[in-house]
């Protein structure tokens, strides 16, 4: 009963399908038939991208093609171009190179330094050489205008250890380390010189030897004004030239001690 009053509505739907199922293949006909026409290849106009017009090898790789021939020639040729320009990108990278490198040979640094520069002071390209002298005495100074420094170089010799050379230079083996950055015992035996304190000695009063007569003139000096001071006496007598007299009277008013001669 159900089919009987519905009847209608289902032979419109078989109707309906069946008019559908004619559309599809009228429009696969449609779709068949496209497919196997020759067309007419159409000119791209983009003359940076793919410049088939005019181009001898595009007409020939594109003449007398399907469709589809002709997609797989414009690709083609768009890739030709990008290899070609590529390979003008790195040949035009190699020259600017060559020309930098002949550019640099040809001029100095210090003329290209100047070329950027020229609203800059001059920049002085000599290098500075200054050297720091310690311990070594300028010959061109005369000899009592010289500072003494406060160390000196020793070379080591094979016999000589650390706690030597701070007994030889009156130094503690702390501080001998420290002037010499000296960290460990074993650090000393890599070196070849050590500073050392430069140790001036003062010179010795130069003592002339008496004669006989000059050694009887002092000891009567000495007995005739009471003065143990042997050089203070020699002092005396050498002003006077030895002469005893002279030489006891001044002492004595410079003492201001009455003596009978």
């Amino acid at each position: 009963f159900f089919w009987w009053e519905n009847s209608h509505v289902l032979g419109f739907a078989v109707l309906c399908l069946l008019q559908m199922t004619q559309m599809f293949y009228d429009i696969g006909d449609v779709i068949i038939s496209l497919l196997g026409l020759d067309i007419e290849p159409f000119p791209y106009k983009d003359p940076e991208v793919l410049q088939a017009n005019g181009s001898p090898d595009s007409e020939s790789l594109c003449a007398s093609q399907s469709f589809y021939d002709h997609i797989r020639c414009l690709y083609q040729n768009a890739a030709l171009l990008s290899e070609q320009k590529r390979k003008a990108e790195a040949e035009g990278a190699k020259i600017e190179e060559e020309e930098l490198r002949s550019i640099l040979k040809r001029t100095s640094i210090q003329s290209l330094l100047q070329r950027h520069c020229k609203n800059d002071e001059p920049i002085n390209t000599e290098v500075e050489e200054t050297s720091i002298s310690m311990d070594v005495e300028d010959p061109d100074i005369p000899s009592e205008f010289r500072e003494r420094s406060l160390y000196k170089f020793h070379y080591i010799a094979p016999t000589d250890t650390l706690e030597g050379l701070a007994l030889q230079h009156s130094i503690r083996v702390s501080e001998l380390k420290r002037i010499n950055n000296i960290h460990k015992n074993q650090d000393f035996y890599a070196l070849s010189c050590i500073r050392v304190p430069n140790c001036i000695q003062k010179p010795k009063s130069k003592q002339q030897n008496l004669t006989a007569q000059q050694t009887q003139t002092l000891h009567q000096f000495q007995q005739s004004t009471n003065c143990n001071d042997r050089n203070l006496s020699l002092r005396h007598l050498r002003k006077h030239g030895f002469q005893l007299k002279p030489a006891v009277q001044k002492y004595l008013l410079d003492e201001e001690k009455p003596h009978n001669l």
